[in-house]
């Protein structure tokens, strides 16, 4: 009985210098002791209904990371560091493809004419793109489906 009693006042001292000092503590060291307290929970088997198997393989998405880049429409004129961007070969100034490769984007035409923005980073992408609507297996085959392979070249489109 005695142990019990004591067991319960040094728990509830620990309580107390712990709630004492909980207001100089980052969250991460405030909620440590509960984590270590708690054991991990063991992964769920998958089912045959909502495993890994659900989907055959040729039905699944693919990671973010397993694709070499992204792509996305721009019909407004481009305005970068407060001058309008326009096409350096045939001077165009709105209706971009933008493709974010890494940390690097380019800037595609209705023309085909292709060239870096260094002023722009994968940080703007993707503050400005929506939702994936579309997976192509290759940049030519997305190029080509956006229109902007050079087929309409000379053609903007009205936003």
């Amino acid at each position: 009985m005695f142990n019990r009693r004591r067991r319960a006042e040094a728990i509830r001292r620990e309580f107390d210098q712990i709630a004492a000092n909980a207001r100089h503590l980052s969250p991460y060291e405030f909620t440590a002791p509960l984590r270590e307290a708690t054991p991990d929970p063991e992964p769920a088997q998958p089912t045959s209904e909502t495993g890994d198997n659900f989907l055959p393989p040729s039905l699944r998405a693919r990671g973010q990371r397993q694709y070499a880049g992204r792509m996305m429409r721009f019909a407004g004129p481009l305005e970068i560091d407060g001058t309008v961007r326009t096409c350096p070969e045939c001077g165009v100034d709105r209706d971009w493809l933008v493709l974010c490769a890494g940390p690097n984007i380019w800037l595609r035409c209705r023309s085909a004419h292709e060239f870096y923005a260094p002023a722009l980073n994968s940080a703007w992408f993707d503050g400005i793109c929506g939702p994936i609507d579309a997976l192509f297996a290759t940049k030519d085959e997305g190029v080509a489906n956006e229109g902007f392979d050079g087929t309409f070249s000379g053609i903007t489109f009205p936003e």
